[in-house]
């Protein structure tokens, strides 16, 4: 009687065991999704401002190309070396977005320094970029 009730205590202890794996494997999970969702929130919304900056670089660079139409000399030359550093810029934050976009979880923070740092670089190059193209207008008028 005795062998029968610890049988039957051995069988009932690998099937809690057992279920409780089963839950905690569940429930790990359940985790992971979150992580997931957290991190495409991020990531929506560092692709949000990476875009604000690319669209920003576009229009400079429309400016640029509507000034050049009427360019010359010096003038045109300093326009079209400003026109190539902003579709430089362009170029890396395109490319940093493709970054953003192909992100997980495993290369997330990567991923974020990255971004981070060449915004910072595009922000800073495009900002003194158009400094240059603004006092250059200012001096032929």
């Amino acid at each position: 009687m005795k062998s029968i009730s610890r049988l039957n205590q051995r069988v009932v202890l690998v099937s809690v065991v057992f279920m409780l794996t089963i839950f905690l494997y569940a429930c790990g999970g359940g985790g992971q999704q979150v992580q997931e969702r957290q991190l495409q929130e991020v990531k929506d919304d560092t692709e949000l401002q990476v875009r604000q900056l690319l669209n920003d670089i576009n229009e400079r660079i429309d400016v640029i190309e509507e000034e050049l139409e009427e360019a010359s000399g010096e003038l045109e030359e300093e326009l079209k070396k400003a026109h190539e550093e902003l579709t430089e810029q362009k170029e890396v934050i395109e490319g940093e977005i493709e970054k953003v976009q192909g992100s997980t979880l495993d290369n997330w923070e990567e991923v974020r320094i990255s971004v981070s740092q060449k915004y910072n670089e595009a922000r800073t190059t495009v900002n003194d970029v158009s400094r240059r193209v603004r006092d250059m207008l200012d001096e032929q008028q």
